[in-house]
């Protein structure tokens, strides 16, 4: 098992994993949109 230091996240670091997560939230919410119109109500 290895050990694992936590190092504290620069400012530029924390934005890109910011626009990460945006741009996954949104992704995601595309996809289940897509689900919706393909397996939702008819």
């Amino acid at each position: 098992m290895r050990n694992t230091v936590s190092l504290p996240a620069d400012a530029d670091s924390l934005k890109q994993l910011m626009t990460l997560q945006q741009k996954y939230i949104a992704l995601l919410e595309d996809y289940n949109g897509l689900l919706l119109k393909v397996y939702g109500p008819k």
